[in-house]
């Protein structure tokens, strides 16, 4: 079974091995994006909440955060990537790139 048929399910899927990955994963993507707000979570970016909510709970998210995300699984001969890029990030204006203060 592919991954988009999975979103048509309520299967849950862990997409990282620990919280470290994920702490990876959102400096990549989420601290780099406009949606983020790291003073208050304020709904801008479902992927973010989720993950963040699976990261307090049980390491899962839905089929459709994973798919929303790039989530994909490894191959039994690949050795598993974390750090990939989110396709719904927003590129945000990075320290002392011309655009950032």
């Amino acid at each position: 079974m592919s991954l988009p048929d999975l979103a048509a399910t309520p299967e849950r899927i862990r997409p990282f091995y620990c919280g470290s990955q994920y702490g990876d994963w959102q400096d990549r993507n989420c601290l780099r994006c406009t949606k983020y707000n790291p003073d208050e979570f304020d709904g801008a970016c479902e992927i973010d909440g989720a993950l963040g909510m699976g990261y307090l709970t049980d390491g899962m998210v839905t089929a459709e955060i994973a798919r929303r995300m790039g989530y994909r699984e490894a191959s039994p001969s690949e050795l598993p990537e974390y750090t990939w890029p989110c396709p719904d990030r927003i590129p945000a204006p990075q320290p002392g790139s011309p655009e950032h203060p």
